[in-house]
């Protein structure tokens, strides 16, 4: 079995580092850390536009059915310590030392290589499982939802939310292949929607609270990036053409303005999601599409909203992953359709009381080490309230952390 398989499902929860604390809090110490003041945690936990919190030690709520009032008990684990957290706290010394030292990262793909195609006899499946034992075991609990559902079991055991991530990243393939391939790879991100969904459910049948699961999308698996890139492209050249000076026009250009790559408009609509019938000549005379673009960027546009009305209805969270910069305005422009058709709080009733709602669905991710993250922010959370959308917000440092 190869180690690296695109299309392996995994939870993003830097668990490397929270095992390892977790551990030795849990072994070395009889302190409890408490919440925040004002947020209830436990199993499926609210905090205000994140779907998720990640906790060491904490509370446990329970859902008392005869009063309004939450009863927060201590958390104590479930077990008293065993072998095995110490094989796990082992395994964490020993893989971040590894990592810690520059030649061997510097060096890991080729010697990964060369042990895995040398001629040896059993040195492949050797070096395989000791790889599979170590840095995957840390990093990655599963490569379908099946295997990685009793870590997110145990993760919310311990108050702490799971994010799967479906690594379908972008690939170098024939036009022959691409379509095919897009097609399992939207049929596996549906499969993974669908267990965390189920997983959803068992955890509301056991008294808890739904909406602490996360799915994180990749888009460039499922359309030819470059198509992304050329729509990019076209989108940052349309955007000057069509800002007005009016501060109050939806097209009014963002202040401060954003560095590159921009921050997305309503204006991106006409490029990601062309409307149908229109031959998008004025688009192509900006040098940036070309022909057949247009169908294939109005077909993602169609599988993205099938794939929010089908995490709506399994009460899953959606992050849109950020990628390489020159497909972001594109991604960007998506996220922010997406987010205006899904974010919405409901209406109140007649009543004068609002249905239940789980807060926005659809999350952006906004990468902090890029100089265009404040004003980008900034502007995103001015268009939300404008526009009367809720805001999800995934914030990472740089790709993953």
């Amino acid at each position: 079995m190869s180690i690296r398989r695109t299309g392996a499902l995994f939870l993003s929860t830097a668990r490397g580092i929270f095992d390892l604390f977790d551990l030795i809090v849990q072994q070395a110490s009889t302190g409890i850390a408490s919440a925040p003041s004002g947020y209830p945690v436990g199993t499926g936990y609210r905090i205000p536009a994140l779907p998720l919190r990640l906790s060491i030690g904490g509370k446990r709520q329970r859902r008392d059915h005869s009063s309004h009032h939450h009863h927060h008990l201590p958390y104590l684990p479930s077990q008293q310590p065993h072998f095995r957290s110490y094989v796990h706290i082992l395994r964490s010394y020993l893989v971040y030392s590894a990592c810690s030292i520059p030649p061997l990262i510097d060096n890991a793909p080729g010697l990964l290589h060369f042990f895995t195609h040398s001629p040896i006899p059993g040195l492949k499946g050797l070096t395989e499982a000791i790889v599979r034992r170590t840095f995957f075991a840390q990093f990655v609990p599963g490569e379908n939802v099946g295997e990685c559902t009793p870590k997110m079991e145990e993760l919310r055991e311990r108050n702490i939310g799971a994010v799967l991530n479906y690594s379908a990243e972008a690939e170098c393939e024939t036009k022959d292949d691409a379509r095919r391939l897009q097609q399992a790879r939207l049929k596996e991100v549906y499969r993974a929607l669908e267990g965390a969904g189920e997983f959803e459910d068992r955890v509301a049948a056991k008294g808890g609270l739904r909406g602490s699961t996360a799915f994180a999308l990749k888009v460039t698996g499922l359309i030819d990036p470059d198509i992304l890139a050329r729509a990019s492209t076209t989108i940052l050249r349309l955007r000057p053409l069509t800002h007005s000076n009016a501060p109050s026009s939806p097209f009014s250009a963002p202040l401060p303005p954003v560095p590159y790559p921009g921050t997305p408009s309503d204006v991106d609509s006409r490029v990601v999601a062309h409307p149908k019938g229109d031959d998008g000549r004025v688009l192509l005379a900006l040098k940036g599409t070309v022909e057949g673009d247009m169908e294939e960027l109005r077909r993602l546009w169609g599988d993205l909203r099938d794939l929010g009305s089908f995490a709506k209805r399994k009460g899953v969270k959606l992050m849109i992953d950020a990628e390489h910069t020159w497909y972001q305005p594109a991604l960007d422009a998506y996220t922010l359709l997406l987010s205006q058709e899904f974010n919405r709080p409901p209406r109140k009733s007649l009543g004068g009381v609002s249905s239940e709602w789980n807060g926005p669905l659809i999350f952006g991710t906004y990468q902090s080490y890029l100089t265009r993250q404040p004003q980008h922010l900034l502007a995103a959370i001015r268009h939300a309230e404008s526009d009367g959308y809720a805001l999800g917000v995934k914030l990472v440092r740089g790709a993953y952390f």
